[in-house]
């Protein structure tokens, strides 16, 4: 591997050193995401999960221990996750009055947003350590965080209430740990022992990342010696996490296993068929320009990797990304051929580090530096081109809480909880249906797929011109979309339109979390 035009000892210049420009791009990048967590909280299911760690924070302050050890099981098998999330909530319950915030208004939810820009610049910053580490070289290092950082799947989630960058920023930690160089025999056993407990508490923050631990077990197995220590002591490492969890949650009346089987049958709802070319799709339409580009060096790294079985790359870095691709082609399997589970883009994720770190190793091997100088600059061209896209659509995108919220207030309305239209997730306050907000509104929704009671509220213009309604408000999307054409609105005799949006699921990332690709 030549890294010769990227050896920043050729420079003495403070500015060709190559973790200063690392610090200048999460500056931006961070200053960039701090503009997004002012909106979307509570626009999916998952982000009920926080208000474990929310409540745990109450039961705490109140002296009730094992009802707060118990809200650890509240968060569908993710106990990691409410962990983590206990430092925004105490966040929350600190700033609050400072800032006259309204708890559980959708202002104090910015707190957890501002929480997530750190978290996924530590997953940035794993990706630098992982591509400067396999690439002898911190300025590819550099080009792997940028793409990253600049993709839409490293955005998207910020402004939600989301495990999905705990659990990834867990297992990149326990990755980093079993890559290190063997050393002796002592050492590497305890790196196996610290990956395990890492690796399974990022298990424990969302599950659905499950098969990192393949990913990881397979460089403990692969470069941890002696092998047999390694491996055993990985495993029962990562079993002790496990096992931990479940012995808590048996202390309080509950079952952490249990809630992982319940858990299991849900990934089941969606469509199978796309399990092989989930990928690819997501990539060409989520991420655009970038995403063919990184697929298309991912492709040929892994050609590089089966013609030339003897270059000059660490074993780790090899076993890694062709762990990473085997466990995404076993995962479409499973889906494909045995229905058992499903892509969705927050599952998808758990690949997406290792597509742009093989993408910009492909960039390293490559032998003429002339070649390898103008690829390397046509990959930073088009991930700006695709960020600069994505940040002039996403600017634009508003959620249906926020809208609600936004409408009222300009027609002189007060709605305390807006998320609660949607999840009921506010204990003691107001349920989920608007009329109980205020008494002159309802909403109505469209025709309802099949097996989605569950997931919108009904009401019916008839029902809404009968109750004396003065406003209505009309949701056409669901959660879990099914192919349809788009329903047009047009206000029942009376009525008057005041205010539309174009709905988040009309955005291509928001769609992928849905039955089909858009």
């Amino acid at each position: 591997m030549d890294s010769s035009d990227a050896n920043p000892a050729r420079s003495r210049s403070l500015w060709g050193n190559p973790k200063l420009w690392l610090v200048v791009l999460l500056v931006c990048v961070t200053c960039y995401r701090f503009t997004l967590i002012d909106r979307g909280h509570f626009f999916w299911s998952d982000e009920r999960c926080y208000l474990a760690a929310d409540r745990m924070v109450d039961d705490l302050a109140a002296g009730a221990y094992q009802p707060a050890v118990g809200r650890l099981f509240e968060a569908v098998a993710r106990p990691g996750f409410v962990i983590v999330s206990v430092l925004p909530a105490l966040a929350q319950r600190t700033i609050e009055p400072w800032l006259g915030i309204r708890p559980n208004s959708l202002a104090s939810f910015d707190i957890v947003s501002a929480f997530n820009v750190f978290v996924a610049l530590g997953v940035t910053f794993c990706v630098y350590v992982l591509v400067g580490r396999w690439t002898r070289s911190a300025w590819y290092g550099l080009i792997g965080a940028g793409v990253y950082s600049l993709l839409v799947s490293s955005n998207v989630w910020i402004r939600h209430a989301v495990p999905y960058n705990e659990s990834l920023l867990f297992f990149l930690i326990a990755l980093i740990v079993v890559s290190q160089a063997s050393g002796s025999t002592r050492r590497s056993v305890g790196r196996a022992l610290l990956g395990g407990v890492l690796t399974a508490f990022a298990y424990t923050c969302y599950p659905g990342h499950y098969l990192f631990v393949l990913i990881n077990g397979a460089v403990v197995l692969a470069t941890c010696k002696p092998r047999l220590a390694a491996a055993t002591s990985f495993g029962a490492a990562a079993a002790a996490v496990i096992g931990l969890f479940e012995a808590v949650s048996r202390a309080v009346g509950m079952s952490y296993v249990n809630n992982m089987r319940q858990l299991a049958g849900t990934v089941s709802m969606g469509y199978t068929g796309e399990g092989y070319v989930f990928p690819w799709r997501y990539l060409r339409d989520v991420e655009g320009l970038v995403g063919v580009a990184v697929f298309v060096l991912f492709v040929m790294l892994v050609m590089f990797f089966m013609w030339r079985r003897g270059a000059d790359v660490p074993r780790s870095a090899r076993v890694a990304l062709l762990a990473a691709l085997g466990t995404c082609l076993l995962h479409g399997a499973m889906a494909v051929h045995f229905k058992m589970t499903v892509f969705y883009g927050r599952v998808f994720l758990m690949f997406i580090p290792f597509v742009v770190v093989g993408a910009v190793m492909t960039l390293a091997l490559i032998g003429s530096r002339r070649v390898r100088l103008v690829m390397t600059a046509g990959l930073i061209a088009v991930s700006l081109a695709s960020f600069t896209a994505f940040v002039d659509r996403y600017t634009r995108l508003v959620y249906p809480a926020d809208f609600l919220n936004e409408t009222m207030v300009a027609l002189g309305r007060d709605v305390v909880y807006p998320a609660n239209m949607l999840w009921g997730f506010v204990d003691g306050e107001p349920d989920d249906t608007v009329e109980q907000l205020d008494p002159q509104v309802t909403m109505i929704t469209d025709t309802l797929p099949d097996g989605m009671d569950v997931y919108a509220i009904l009401a019916s213009h008839s029902d809404a011109q009968r109750n004396g309604r003065r406003i209505i408000g009309v949701n056409f999307k669901w959660l879990f979309n099914v192919k349809e054409k788009e329903t047009h609105f047009a206000p029942p005799p009376g009525y008057r339109l005041v205010a539309e949006a174009t709905h988040p699921t009309a955005f291509p990332a928001t769609g992928y979390e849905a039955y089909k690709p858009w």
